[in-house]
């Protein structure tokens, strides 16, 4: 088990360091992170297998975090640690869906077996199988290597699709114009552009590099479903 990945965020520094050091004494791979938004970045493209999180995070909103990420990692083991020691807050942060509830200050053994018993009932890291981006354009979904899906509009939908079937390859500006259902010679490129920034920023692990005045290299996507029968072009704002 010592290739699973862990990963450990909490808000106090000092406890973050105390109880990573202890599970990678004990073989594991940790990574840490001391805020919401900070792990939110790292779980779109890395893998992950087992999470404990400080539900009093300063960015969180407690088990709201604990819902999200059950609902986006469905495999994910997740281990929630909180002050709040009370009957109620333990059947709630389970309800919530966590797989464990750990009440802090933390025993670093308490945890570290708490991580084993998940890793032995979890058969991949979330994001392991298989990996890369993988494109569905009937459902609208593009799944991360780390197995979270991410909704698309049509439009980003079909960008990607061209993209897929280019394999990496360059896919030249009229191309996507003409995936979108536009006319070449009558669309405004600056749409384009402004489509392409878009999505770079929802999906900083996805490699795309403009080549000037020809288009754009995509990491490679694969497809995992039909393409959309529809072609009408979406406004794009």
């Amino acid at each position: 088990m010592t290739d699973a990945h862990i990963v450990l965020t909490h808000g106090h520094l000092d406890t973050l360091e105390t109880l990573s050091q202890a599970l990678h004494h004990q073989g594991l791979t940790v990574a840490t992170h001391s805020s919401w938004t900070a792990l939110q970045a790292w779980l779109t493209v890395r893998p992950a297998s087992v999470l404990a999180i400080d539900l009093d995070l300063p960015d969180g909103q407690g088990l709201e975090m604990v819902r999200e990420l059950r609902a986006r990692y469905p495999q994910l083991g997740i281990i929630a640690l909180s002050e709040d020691g009370s009957l109620n807050a333990r059947i709630d942060g389970l309800s919530s869906g966590a797989d464990a509830y750990l009440v802090q200050p933390v025993d670093a053994r308490e945890l570290h077996l708490t991580v084993r018993t998940l890793l032995r009932r979890l058969p991949l890291a979330v994001g392991e199988c298989p990996p890369g981006w993988a494109l569905n354009p009937r459902t609208l979904t593009l799944t991360a290597p780390n197995g979270a899906h991410i909704a698309l509009t049509h439009n980003e939908t079909r960008v990607l699709n061209a993209a897929a079937r280019a394999e990496g390859a360059l896919v030249s500006r009229r191309c996507l114009i003409e995936a979108l259902g536009a006319n070449y010679w009558d669309y405004d490129e600056r749409r384009l552009e402004a489509l392409i920034s878009r999505l770079r920023r929802k999906l900083p692990g996805l490699s795309v590099r403009g080549i000037k005045g020809q288009g754009y290299v995509f990491d490679p996507v694969r497809l995992d479903g039909p393409q959309p029968v529809s072609r009408v072009a979406e406004h794009v704002n």
